[in-house]
């Protein structure tokens, strides 16, 4: 009976890490201060967080936001590594977090980009592009001018473009806020080149001598 209490036990401490790991995390933060964000991510994963005082006090940004992700890796390599500019290394139930070595600081920016594209009104941009520049990593925001990126590249630089608006340039680093309010002004040089047909927009000098 003892020996059948022993293995169920130690089963169950095995499987901790693993189910937390296979399963979908939902968390929120609000205005937390790095500490406060550890507490949170204490309660949301089941791991123990490992910090030295001085570490965690060294980030002075705070934390606002809903974050999912389908697996632990991912929800701190955007909580702790984009958004503390902290690394972390996961032993057993534990999550031991440092500061980023010299290599680890000078590696491409591995961040999800989310954020969404209004005009100068507040209105959301519908199709409005959005592309790391030099690399092919793009994609469009959506019906309520929402998006959201993968970027992996070093030192990026998000374009941000719209017809008849004038193109906006965001770089990107491990500690950008999300998520981005990008609001886009009227390009009145290009919007005046522009004629509206029934059908689709020309340029204006190719509506002369027809």
């Amino acid at each position: 009976m003892k020996k059948c209490l022993f293995l169920t036990v130690l089963l169950a401490l095995l499987l901790v890490p693993l189910q937390s790991s296979g399963r979908d995390f939902k968390v929120t933060f609000s205005n937390d201060n790095a500490e406060s964000a550890l507490t949170v991510l204490t309660k949301a994963t089941g791991y123990q967080f490992v910090c030295q005082k001085e570490v965690i006090n060294s980030v002075k940004d705070r934390i606002s936001g809903n974050f999912k992700a389908g697996s632990l890796e991912s929800l701190l390599d955007e909580v702790i590594r984009d958004r503390m500019g902290l690394s972390y290394e996961i032993v057993d139930n534990n999550v031991v977090i440092r500061r980023m070595s010299a290599a680890e600081k000078n590696s491409p920016v591995n961040l999800t980009v989310r954020g969404t594209v209004t005009d100068e009104e507040g209105e959301p941009l519908i199709g409005a592009h959005i592309a790391v520049e030099g690399t092919a990593i793009g994609t469009a925001t959506d019906v309520d001018g929402n998006f959201s990126l993968k970027v992996n590249a070093r030192n990026p630089r998000l374009i941000v473009s719209y017809v008849g608006m004038k193109p906006q340039v965001i770089n990107l680093n491990s500690k950008t806020r999300m998520p981005l309010n990008i609001a886009l002004a009227t390009n009145f040089a290009v919007m005046d080149e522009v004629v509206v047909t029934g059908y689709q927009e020309v340029k204006k000098e190719k509506m002369t001598g027809s």
